[in-house]
């Protein structure tokens, strides 16, 4: 039981240093998406192809909220 523990407690803070270098790097994503990221990466997801694909989601997302504001503001 003790193990689980440690390994939990250790989970958290390799967590928490990932959350710190995010914050350090100023990559915008929050401790969820953190989360799922090193999960795919554990589970063998290469990481350049995530960080693209990531990068990519923020560029479009950004893409659409310029067009929703602009089309608000022509309205």
């Amino acid at each position: 039981m003790t193990s689980n523990l440690n390994g939990t407690k250790d989970a958290m803070d390799a967590m928490q240093v990932v959350e710190e270098i995010a914050d350090l790097l100023k990559t915008g994503l929050d401790k969820e998406t953190l989360s799922i990221c090193v999960r795919l990466i554990e589970n063998g997801v290469n990481p350049s192809p995530l960080a693209h694909c990531i990068l990519s989601l923020k560029r479009d997302c950004a893409r659409l909220a310029a067009n929703s504001a602009l089309s608000a503001s022509e309205n």
